[in-house]
């Protein structure tokens, strides 16, 4: 089957749609789990497999699998396509990117004799190219030893419950700035694309906008090829489902909203990766690694402690949202009151049996995690608050940028000046600064022979002669937006005309594919060329629980 035309390849839809909500880390393990991993053992639950991945898919499922749930489902180990391997007893499942390199591994395991696995089950990440099935498909050993060979369109790196991402290379800035004209750009990107929108399980609805490179369109016509492709493969979830809900879909670039980029926002978890990235933050890890001196054995010692910022710290859960001063007053309260606690449990217990219940309370595991984690939280909010709002000069920033964003206040291109002056701030965020009054709209024609003095003052000739390149390149030239309290971003005020069924109301939006059910869906989502920023993860948990009926 395999050596004739690629029609032949097999695509699954996931299972059913998206009546209720679900959190994108639900949707994600119920497609892997549900069309990848039970359909192999649905005659044997008590079989046991062996998961092959290669670094992409990897990096996919460990955004959302742990080793219990994998071990749960019947996966025995883990192990990576392209390390030493032993041959094993049991059924292997490949879960790979369709890229040459992984491909030609699994021809060179699937080949050899004997077997290294009792049978072999290939699922895809995403569409395998027609070239790439062709030349994988003339290896007559190769494809006698197959089980399954299926697209299993799940290409998506999960982020958290409303975030997701593809990797680096297609997340770039520069890619917005000096886009890659390539087809072969917007077709893989499409693909990956295609795959989020087959996992929700709803009609798909897709608009662009009409951007300065026409980079949007090209995106969403290749999203919705690869769309119409499942659907004459009948590999479309939407069209499986037993509800009629849509997806409203909006394509951007980066140059639909600079200030998130520049910006410093002072919610918890986009401060904490802004101020201390590269000082123990590590956003691609979602981790904060610091030193503490402790007692051990006797003798003082300075260990490293990693905390790790995810779903299961429920403190992390409860404050990363929220503005730092707020986090460092609430983390405060809930560690004096754990403090408070273990000094009443010690008071009450007047017998000895009673001291040895207290002693025993206190040393349980979930007693002490949750203290642990209070006394990470609480030194991370502490070098937030000393790098930014404990600073009267950064105190001025704040308020600076706050006053440019939103337009209050007077004399901007003079209050930069004081900044681009000062010997003490680094030169980053003195073109930080910069890059923000231009995002910012105030910027005029009339000012950009003082700009460019400034910054080839401040910062050289060479970075001066960047930004009046960029600013020249219209970039950065996009409506101010008007705000009565504080600055939020572009995006929130997107999703919520998209919720509205209004986005279309004007000219600076096009629809691709849906037009009927624009007015009406059941869940919305943006995709942004050039990459997302934490701000606007935070808006969109908002827009979430405000917008009702609305995903």
């Amino acid at each position: 089957a395999f050596s004739s035309e690629p029609s032949l390849r097999r695509s699954v839809s996931s299972a059913g749609g998206v009546a209720t909500y679900a959190s994108l880390r639900q949707l994600f393990k119920k497609q892997f789990f549900n069309c990848m991993v039970r359909p192999i053992l649905v005659d044997n639950s008590q079989a046991r497999l062996v998961l092959i991945v290669d670094r992409v898919a990897q990096s996919l499922v460990n955004k959302v699998c742990h080793l219990h749930d994998l071990f749960a489902e019947g996966i025995f180990c883990v192990e990576r396509l392209d390390a030493p391997r032993t041959a094993l007893p049991l059924d292997a499942l490949y879960f790979l990117c369709p890229a040459h390199e992984s491909l030609e591994q699994l021809r060179r395991d699937l080949s050899e004799r004997p077997p290294k696995y009792r049978s072999f089950h290939v699922f895809f990440t995403h569409h395998l190219k027609d070239k790439l099935l062709r030349d994988f498909a003339s290896s007559s050993d190769a494809v006698s030893n197959l089980s399954s060979f299926v697209e299993l369109n799940l290409g998506f790196t999960v982020y958290d419950e409303r975030a997701f991402h593809f990797n680096e290379e297609y997340a770039a800035v520069p890619n917005v700035l000096s886009p890659r004209e390539t087809s072969n750009y917007f077709e893989q990107l499409g693909a990956h694309l295609a795959t989020f929108l087959a996992t929700l399980g709803q009609e798909p609805c897709v608009v662009h906008a009409r951007n300065h490179n026409g980079s949007c369109g090209n995106l969403a016509r290749e999203v919705c090829r690869r769309l119409d492709d499942m659907e004459s493969r009948n590999a479309a979830s939407w069209k499986a489902s037993i509800s009629s809900s849509s997806c409203c879909l909006l394509i951007v670039d980066r140059s639909v909203d600079w200030l998130p980029l520049l910006l410093h926002d002072l919610h918890y978890e986009a401060l904490l990766f802004d101020v201390l990235e590269g000082e123990g933050a590590d956003l691609t890890q979602s981790s904060f690694v610091y030193s503490v001196v402790e007692r051990q054995g006797g003798l003082k010692q300075t260990v490293d402690r990693h905390v790790l910022l995810g779903e299961e710290d429920v403190i992390w859960s409860k404050y990363r949202h929220m503005e730092i001063d707020r986090v460092n007053e609430g983390v405060g309260e809930d560690l004096q009151a754990c403090a408070k606690k273990n000094v009443a449990l010690a008071s009450r217990a007047s017998s000895q049996l009673e001291r040895s219940a207290a002693s025993t309370l206190q040393s349980l595991p979930e007693h002490n995690e949750r203290l642990k984690k209070l006394e990470d939280h609480f030194e991370i909010c502490e070098r937030c608050f000393k790098a930014t709002i404990a600073s009267e000069k950064f105190r001025k920033i704040l308020e600076f940028e706050q006053d440019l964003v939103t337009g209050r206040g007077t004399g901007f291109l003079q209050r930069l000046g004081v900044f681009l002056e000062d010997s003490l701030l680094k030169p980053s965020l003195k073109l930080r600064l910069l890059l923000l009054y231009e995002a910012s709209g105030l910027a005029s024609a009339s000012l950009d022979d003082n700009l460019h003095q400034l910054a080839q003052a401040h910062l050289g000739r060479e970075v001066a002669d960047r930004l009046r390149a960029l600013r020249d390149s219209g970039l950065f030239r996009r409506p101010r937006l008007q705000f009565q309290g504080e600055w939020q971003p572009r995006l929130l005020d997107l999703m919520h005309k998209m919720a509205a069924g209004a986005l279309l109301n004007s000219p600076d939006f096009q629809c691709e594919r849906g037009a009927a059910n624009i007015m009406r869906p059941a869940s919305v989502a943006i995709f942004i060329i050039g990459g997302l920023t934490l701000p606007e993860v935070r808006v969109a948990h908002d827009a979430s629980r405000t917008l009702q009926g609305v995903e």
